[in-house]
């Protein structure tokens, strides 16, 4: 998992390409579509700064003991207040991050307490996807690389697969299908490799040979699971039951 330092280092390579990609843009870009359903640029801008406060809340309530449970703001002003909203948060986020040390801590997110490393690979993954989701929409490649130099990259890879690892079966549990009881499903790169079972209740740890394996580069195995990158559009090749590869996203939405 990644450490305090490193983490507040790539959140902040990352949020910081976000305010500076999204200030140059200027004010043209606020309506155009993202690869979000439904979402315009202003959408996703006016999000992230609710899941930075979020996040920032969560590591305060760990610092100080409070009780209670993380909870973002949401930015109601005008589009003109969106960027300074945005750069007065990023700071203390960085900060707090940089802080939080003790990694037996728990942190105090909305859905439940997470440990301290698993909460870090979350805010890494949120910082590179929304990141990387930004870029694409202002033409820019939407890849989850080139932000904070080949280090950050592979450190942005390698959260972004422990936090869809760690959570494939809670997203599952929001799905409106189901694969057949004993579909085993695996993801995998060069470096990437995410893969579970459904037992026919609950996801968990493969316990068969996959029946189905898509397979490409990282990035596109990472956007393909993210939602991100439809499975006609990625490099991803499918072997075995190539319907169930189509429908992984019915099977695990999110997030």
């Amino acid at each position: 998992m990644i450490d305090n330092v490193t983490a507040a280092r790539v959140v902040d390579a990352q949020w910081s390409w976000f305010l500076t990609a999204l200030q140059d843009a200027g004010a043209d870009v606020w309506d155009r579509p993202t690869r979000l359903a439904g979402w315009t640029v202003e959408d996703l801008a006016r999000h992230t700064h609710w899941g930075m406060t979020l996040e920032r809340s969560a590591l305060v309530l760990l610092r100080t003991g409070a009780p209670g449970r993380a909870t973002g703001l949401a930015l109601t002003g005008p589009r003109a207040s969106v960027v300074p909203a945005l750069q007065s948060v990023r700071p203390g986020l960085v900060e707090e991050l940089r802080a939080a040390h003790d990694d037996e801590a728990t942190v105090a997110m909305p859905y439940g307490d997470v440990p301290l490393p698993l909460a870090r690979a979350v805010f890494v993954m949120e910082a590179a996807m929304h990141r990387s989701d930004l870029a694409a929409a202002l033409g820019h490649p939407g890849g989850l690389r080139g932000a904070g130099g080949p280090e950050a990259d592979r450190i942005v890879l390698g959260a972004c697969t422990a936090v869809l690892q760690a959570f494939w079966p809670a997203l599952a549990a929001a799905a409106a299908r189901r694969p057949p009881s004993g579909t085993t499903i695996r993801l995998e790169g060069p470096t990437v490799v995410l893969e579970a079972g459904f037992d026919g209740a609950t996801w968990g740890p493969a316990t068969a040979p996959p029946s189905v394996v898509l397979a490409g580069p990282d990035e596109d195995v990472l956007l393909f699971a993210y939602g991100r990158q439809a499975l006609s559009a990625s490099g991803l090749t499918v072997t075995g039951d190539a319907s169930l590869g189509a429908q992984f996203k019915e099977f695990v939405p999110g997030p």
